[in-house]
């Protein structure tokens, strides 16, 4: 199940909640300490908010009514709560779009986050604080010391920023630890570039620091990185963004220390596959993974240009899960606009690629970069990753995936393409009989002529009469006499 795009309520139902997710709170003093009541009324009280919405993260669900009950007795009736029973996207997103319906003032999330900085409320986060064997951490901690040289960059789960937290005010491990931090308000980082609503320093990240004069990429690649939490998407992006760096992680819930090994080459392949996609593609589908991102709007208008300079059709689907998508079959390629991208690809029939992917293939502006750029606002203009686009003239090449001819830009006009012959020197006619042709690479027909189904025909005479027959009974979603995915196959 793809949980940004899925609006499938049986999907959610039956949906298993692992223990580690679980909040290990069964009374009230551990109620009020995991779910940070305390600083959450004091919050609100400082805010001076009357409507307040409690957006809760699947697992902790089971705990909401407790929550809300403490919350109402601890505010005197001065601010109204209310639960969130269902999010628009992502449990990770602050739903900003469902708190609107309501009339809000303010958004408290609880669980896990993906921290994408949002444009209408202010949110106050409770990760919840999930066990951590404190004295496996620091042997792994240690024992990572002793194998590698150079500093180690920590960067962890949400949930357990209690932890990180504490460690680093004890100043419990060597100055060669560096921890990362909790990107928690608007303003810009001045020490460090912003991934997964995380505040990388820039001693770890290479293209960052030799863009400050801070370090060199040389001196930065022998650079370590810990990942502190389970095995999950969140941890994969860290290994793709780190990709030429050793990563280890450590996992709390079985207290192990182990180096991950990924073959880095593999998805550069997969990555130039997919630009390859995009190049061939005539209809690239924007899908709006998120309405409360800061930037996702202008990201979404920057997009669409740039799709329409490279003579692309883009339309729009918002919140639509992989079986609506899969009856698309116009969109030959997808591109999800949203900040937090899980590895979802496998389950579309179409490649899913991210604003950043999108340029790489079709911005001739932009350099081929290993780099894995998922926060959209530093594509935008001001930020670090920003390279502006500028419309190129219609050119063809051959795809190295269909072995046809793949176009990318926007087609001159008469006028245009006739001072461009005037201009070019390299060509000469050798007789008035002679002329230069332009070549389309890939027109309607073309398209029309690789589709199976081409609209109704008559065929006058060509069918063979038949008496009328029932036809089938029932919706779009299931036919009466269809065969469904309960039943077993036969043997």
């Amino acid at each position: 199940m793809t949980v940004p795009f899925s609006t499938n309520e049986k999907s959610a139902l039956e949906r298993s909640l692992t223990e580690a997710t679980k909040p290990k709170a069964n009374d009230l003093n551990q109620l009020i300490d995991y779910y940070e009541i305390n600083e959450t009324v004091e919050w609100i009280q400082h805010g001076q908010f009357s409507q307040v919405a409690l957006q809760f993260e699947d697992a902790l669900l089971s705990d909401a009514a407790s929550v809300y009950k403490i919350l109402n007795e601890r505010l005197n009736g001065k601010c109204e709560c209310f639960i969130l029973g269902d999010t628009t996207f992502g449990s990770c997103c602050v739903d900003e779009v469902a708190a609107k319906h309501y009339n809000a003032d303010a958004i408290v999330h609880y669980g896990d986050a993906c921290l994408s900085q949002t444009a209408r409320y202010p949110v106050f986060y409770v990760f919840g604080k999930l066990p951590v064997d404190e004295s496996s951490l620091d042997a792994a901690v240690e024992r990572l010391l002793s194998e590698v040289e150079g500093q180690i960059l920590v960067v962890f789960d949400v949930r357990y920023h209690h932890c990180m937290k504490k460690k680093e005010a004890e100043r419990s491990y060597s100055d060669r630890i560096v921890f990362s931090k909790l990107a928690l308000t608007h303003e810009t980082p001045q020490d460090g570039a912003l991934f997964h609503g995380r505040v990388i320093p820039h001693l770890v990240t290479p293209a960052a620091a030799a863009a400050d004069g801070t370090g060199t990429a040389e001196a930065t690649s022998t650079s370590t990185v810990l990942f502190i939490g389970d095995e999950g998407p969140l941890m994969l992006s860290f290994v793709y963004k780190y990709g030429n760096h050793s990563f280890y992680s450590f996992s709390p819930s079985s207290s192990t220390l182990r180096k991950e090994s990924i073959n880095f080459n593999q998805y550069l392949k997969k990555r130039f596959y997919s630009m390859e996609r995009a190049r061939d593609a005539r209809f690239i589908g924007l899908l709006i993974g998120t309405m409360s991102t800061e930037g996702y709007l202008d990201i979404l208008e920057q997009m669409k240009k740039l799709l329409t300079e490279n003579g692309k059709n883009c339309p729009q689907s918002v919140h639509i899960h992989e079986k609506k998508l899969s009856q698309q079959k116009q969109r030959q390629e997808q591109e999800q606009g949203s900040q937090r991208r899980e590895d979802v690809s496998e389950l579309f029939f179409q490649p899913i690629l991210i604003p950043f992917e999108i340029e790489l293939a079709l911005n001739s502006n932009r350099e081929w970069s290993t780099e894995y750029v998922t926060d959209l606002r530093q594509l935008l203009p001001g930020g670090c990753y920003y390279v502006e686009s500028k419309a190129t003239k219609r050119e063809s090449s051959v795809s190295l995936i269909t072995g046809k001819l793949q176009t990318v830009g926007i087609e001159k006009n008469e006028e245009e393409l006739g001072e461009e012959e005037e201009q070019d020197t390299a060509l000469q006619r050798r007789s008035d009989a002679w002329a230069l042709s332009h070549a389309a690479g890939y027109t309607a027909a073309d398209f029309l002529q690789s589709r199976t189904w081409k609209g109704v025909e008559q065929r006058l005479g060509e069918s063979e009469s038949t008496t009328c027959v029932d036809g089938r009974r029932g919706i779009a979603s299931g036919y009466e006499g269809e065969s469904t995915q309960e039943e077993k196959p036969i043997k």
